[in-house]
């Protein structure tokens, strides 16, 4: 089966300007000392519900400002040009730890969180996501039915409407509301499909998943073939692998997104996937396991 990795298109400025994102709180990210390495969300991974007051009082703790004095020495690395500096490796490694926690700590808050919103395994909990309704300016109105800005998936009401007629699955969407409440023309989108690994086509590469965070990583010394495990695929027309960031459609999401209701207003590219070459590090640069 062809499957295709939805990517950024054209930018919209207006809409990004036009979002409140105080309106959310961040779930804290994860540095795991046993990978080495800081873990951060999936993209379409909101958790786009009402941010309870027993969720709020949860969070609290994780939405603290960086320090001041953090925050300066940070800038001036920049203003002195001094990025390769032993000094300066020193002030970005505590930027990116600040407000990190542990993988044991962030199942914890998982577990708690998916027991106050009852949400059911299919919907991820990832270090990093936003909790709580999306606000938009009330004079915001789409130029397109579908737009990824590399961090969320949104779609306008008739073209999410016309989705979910068509009994797209793998895919839950959310209200963005105005700043007086009322749901603006656009849906945030959550992706809810899982596709596990895919097959590696080719030689030379291996999946290894770290034994404390539980994270997967694909390692190997060169670009590797990966095709769709279908065994492994629940089906969904929109879906997540168990690495990567990505969000991928199946070639039913595919041709429906380039149906005359949509070909002209959709803002992303679909990039084919099946038999695709991928870099070692796809996951994430860097990556300690290539």
């Amino acid at each position: 089966m062809r499957w295709f990795d939805i990517e950024a298109d054209i930018t919209d400025w207006r809409f990004g300007e036009s979002l409140n994102l105080k309106s959310r709180l961040l779930l804290p990210r994860v540095y795991c000392p046993a990978c080495g390495q800081y873990w951060g969300s999936k993209i379409a991974a909101d958790i786009p519900e009402p941010l309870l007051p027993q969720v709020r009082e949860l969070l609290k703790p994780y939405n603290r400002r960086m320090p001041e004095e953090l925050k300066r020495k940070f800038l001036q690395i920049f203003d002195e040009d001094k990025e390769d500096d032993p000094e300066s490796q020193e002030i970005f490694r505590q930027v990116d730890m600040f407000g990190c926690i542990s993988p044991d700590e962030f199942f914890a808050l998982e577990g708690i969180l998916r027991d106050i919103y009852n949400l059911p395994p299919s919907r991820l909990i990832e270090p990093g996501a936003s909790v709580g309704p999306l606000l938009v300016r009330k004079s915001f109105h789409p130029k397109w039915d579908v737009y990824y800005d590399s961090v969320a998936l949104y779609f306008s009401l008739p073209a999410g409407d016309e989705l979910l007629s068509m009994g797209i699955t793998g895919l839950e969407l959310f209200p963005v509301y105005t700043r007086g409440g009322k749901p603006s023309e656009v849906y945030e989108a959550v992706v809810t499909g899982y596709a596990g690994l895919p097959s590696l086509v080719s030689p030379g590469g291996e999946y290894f998943q770290c034994p404390e965070c539980k994270r997967w990583y694909l390692r190997g010394d060169h670009p590797l073939k990966v095709r769709l495990d279908e065994s492994q695929w629940d089906g969904s027309d929109f879906f997540h692998l168990a690495w990567g960031r990505g969000v991928y459609v199946s070639e039913r999401a595919y041709e429906i997104l380039n149906s005359p209701f949509f070909s002209t207003e959709v803002w992303v590219s679909l990039k084919p996937m099946d038999g695709a070459w991928v870099h070692p590090d796809f996951d994430l640069a860097g990556n300690p396991f290539s």
